[in-house]
């Protein structure tokens, strides 16, 4: 016999299981819509930093230390725009074998960069086993910045000692940059310069030559015997 349905009948009522399906399969295709929306979104990376020597060359990337970490010569080298680097709460120490002229940090002339402490006190120390006032670690320099426009360096404790030592040098050479942030640090610096070169080779904070808009606020030093900060041939800033 021939069934027959008439045009005004109700839909046949859909199992349970065939509605949960329907649910399931439209809620996974709403977390990938999230995904592809926080993927267009540029959402920045974060990278663990847990020797010196590591890389830091991803544009956009935030690198953070998780252990402290230190090196006989330069610790850590900018190689990209826009990166971040975090030292959350842990020391770098360079220079441990005393050889002078070496950096904890370089910017290396990038752009947009930011150095910065989220949490506790993060330390940039030159070895302390450098004598007080010998050439044998003299040149160092622990934050050492040039040329990278719209930077930003906050939140550090900085702890250097020797002949013709740096804190924080920003600057140097023929480089103009602007837009640069030094802020709330902190730099003990007991070092001195040498008797044949004269003064401001020693410095706690340094701004040498053509820097423009640089902001240099709420910074604190300690035991320096030359003073604390230098700007030199710099134009509209404020300190």
């Amino acid at each position: 016999m021939k069934r027959v349905t008439s045009q005004n009948s109700p839909e046949p009522i859909r199992s349970g299981r065939n509605s949960l399906h329907k649910n399931f399969t439209k809620g996974i295709f709403l977390v990938l819509e999230i995904l592809v929306l926080v993927s267009l979104n540029g959402v920045d990376a974060l990278t663990d930093v847990t020797a010196c020597g590591q890389s830091l060359n991803v544009p956009g990337e935030t690198y953070q230390l998780i252990q402290n970490i230190s090196s006989a010569g330069s610790c850590l080298l900018y190689g990209a725009d826009n990166v971040v680097l975090d030292l959350n709460g842990y020391t770098l120490t360079f220079d441990t074998v005393n050889a002078g002229g070496v950096n904890g940090i370089r910017g290396n002339n990038f752009n947009n960069l930011i150095l910065t402490n989220s949490r506790g006190i993060g330390r940039i120390i030159q070895s302390t086993t450098c004598p007080l006032a010998t050439t044998e670690c003299s040149g160092d320099r622990a934050i050492n910045f040039g040329g990278d426009e719209g930077s930003t360096i906050e939140n550090i404790y900085v702890g250097v000692q020797g002949y013709d030592t740096h804190g924080i040098f920003v600057g140097g050479g023929t480089w103009s940059t602007e837009f640069f942030n030094v802020l709330n640090n902190t730099v003990n610096h007991s070092g001195t310069h040498l008797s044949s070169r004269g003064g401001f080779t020693s410095m706690p904070i340094k701004i040498d030559k053509v820097y423009y808009r640089m902001n240099i606020s709420y910074n604190s030093i300690l035991d320096s015997p030359h003073g604390g900060i230098i700007v030199d041939k710099d134009r509209k800033s404020v300190v």
